[in-house]
C-alpha cells in the first residue's frame, strides 16, 4: 500500500469512529462499512445498494475498508459526515 493510500486509511478510519459516524446514516445501523462519498455519509451495505441504484452520478458508493480512497474523497468525508449530512 502506497504512503498516500496508508495515510487515507487511517483518516477514513478515524472518522469513523465519530460517534455520529458509527451508525449508517440512513437506518441506523450498527457499523456501517459503506459510504457514499456523493453524500459525504457513512452507509450499511443495505443502504449503500439502495444508493448504488441511484447510478454513479448521483451517490458514488465505496466500500471503506476495501477500496482505494483520494484525497479528496476522504476531505469529502470530513467536511460532511453523517451529522452534518443529516442536518441538512
Amino acid at each position: 500500500m502506497s504512503h498516500a493510500a496508508e495515510r487515507n486509511r487511517k483518516r477514513l478510519d478515524a472518522l469513523r469512529e465519530i460517534p455520529e459516524n458509527t451508525r449508517c446514516a440512513d437506518c441506523n445501523d450498527n457499523k456501517p462499512k459503506m459510504a457514499s462519498v456523493s453524500f459525504g455519509v457513512f452507509l450499511c451495505f443495505r443502504c449503500a445498494q439502495l444508493h448504488t441504484k441511484l447510478g454513479d452520478g448521483i451517490s458514488g458508493v465505496k466500500n471503506t475498508k476495501h477500496d482505494a480512497w483520494t484525497d479528496k474523497e476522504v476531505d469529502v468525508m470530513k467536511e460532511w459526515g453523517n451529522r452534518r449530512a443529516n442536518n441538512v
